[in-house]
């Protein structure tokens, strides 16, 4: 009764790992993904989608960015098999029974539910803001029809939150509705920068008021034609609550918190999943067996490799010199990467250019990777630990 429907960038193993952890988490409340990976780790993301989804994906390889998201997304779209859709982001992770999802469609279909937010949950105060008058109980979900007139109510008493996020369950109808409002004609984003500059100089002048609702205010007479971002990303496509052009909306509410979010507290301090000690998902653990390399001048151990730091341990005899550099292979590098240095035993002299200075035992240093740092050791042998980042190349 649910297609999956992604549409994403994975452009980091952090991002990858991420979509790894999340789709574990829900894998079987649906037999219909339409699946959509763009970045650079497309082609591992894929691969792990199509072995575990097998017949059950329907792949896509819409990868020209000057399309738009919302151009390729209206042609995945075309593939749903069923009413409703959840557009999945890999950074939210499932906790709840997925036997659940079946019980909830099947309420959202049955109420006429347009769109249900299934994450950020904020221990249920996200939810708070529509819950008006005419909100209808039910078993999973609570619904409750917008328009004009009653939330205009809802944004007079202060609310200035969104009235649609990306992480919905969607009526399909109702998706392609909005993807089509923002696959159509846009006025240049000068006019957006334009509008910008007036309200600068407004407030230059004293007059108070709140940018974000005048601007939204302005898009809704103008039928959404405004643009803040570029149309190869999906920012336009969630709706500020002064956004009446998208109105009515028959909104379901969850009763019981679905998907967390893996890295982000969004208004809540510690609702992330990391904060709560709930990520990464630990399914065991091991003892680092190391690889061990002898040298002439003493040797080499690495620890621990993973996507995150390369944890290496040397032992260097004495009058020995070790020396590495270390440099990300990108052509715009925004933060030079940095190693650590700790010395288990013995004294290190370490030089950097014209720079000289000792190393005790127990003492530790952090030095730019990129530049040449050499280490001798001297008074006897010494053992020491290397920390870099991970995906550095050595020169």
């Amino acid at each position: 009764m649910l297609t999956i429907f992604a549409n994403m960038m994975i452009n980091s193993p952090v991002r990858l790992q991420h979509l790894k952890d999340s789709f574990n988490s829900f894998e079987n409340i649906s037999d219909n993904w339409l699946i959509n990976i763009r970045g650079k780790y497309r082609d591992e993301a894929l691969d792990f989608l199509a072995d575990r989804l097998k017949e059950k994906m329907i792949r896509f390889d819409l990868l020209d960015e000057k399309r738009g998201w919302y151009t390729n997304s209206l042609e995945i779209l075309k593939s749903a098999k069923y009413d409703y859709v959840l557009l999945w982001l890999e950074d939210h992770i499932n906790i709840v029974s997925q036997g659940v999802y079946s019980e909830l469609v099947a309420e959202m279909k049955n109420n006429n539910v347009d769109y249900l937010m299934y994450s950020w949950w904020m221990n249920g105060e996200s939810r708070k803001p529509f819950e008006l008058d005419s909100l209808k109980a039910g078993t999973y979900i609570d619904t409750v029809e917008l328009d004009k007139n009653n939330w205009q109510k809802r944004l007079n008493d202060g609310y200035q939150g969104h009235l649609i996020s990306l992480l919905g369950i969607f009526n399909k109808n109702f998706l392609m509705k909005i993807l089509e409002l923002e696959n159509g004609y846009k006025f240049p984003r000068w006019v957006t920068t334009n509008i910008f500059r007036v309200m600068i100089i407004l407030s230059r002048l004293g007059v108070k008021f709140n940018h974000g609702k005048l601007f939204d205010s302005i898009n809704t007479v103008l039928g959404g034609k405004l643009i803040k971002n570029l149309k190869d990303r999906p920012f336009e496509f969630e709706k500020s609550a002064y956004r009446l052009d998208v109105l009515p909306i028959n909104m379901g509410l969850t009763k019981m918190e679905l998907f967390v979010c893996i890295d982000d507290d969004l208004t809540l301090d510690g609702s992330q999943l990391i904060k709560r000690g709930l990520y990464p998902i630990v399914d065991s653990i091991s003892v680092d067996s190391g690889l061990k390399k002898e040298y002439d001048w003493g040797m080499e151990e690495i620890l621990s490799d993973n996507h995150f730091y390369i944890i290496t341990r040397y032992k260097l005899r004495e009058n020995q010199v070790f020396s590495e550099i270390y440099y990300q292979d990108i052509q715009r590098i925004d933060v030079v990467p940095r190693m650590t240095i700790i010395n288990n035993s013995g004294k290190l002299k370490v030089t950097i250019g014209n720079n000289i200075n000792e190393l005790l035992s127990g003492q530790t240093m952090t030095v730019y990777s990129n530049i040449k740092c050499e280490l001798l050791a001297v008074d006897g042998d010494c053992e020491f630990i290397l920390v870099i980042p991970s995906g550095l190349k050595k020169m």
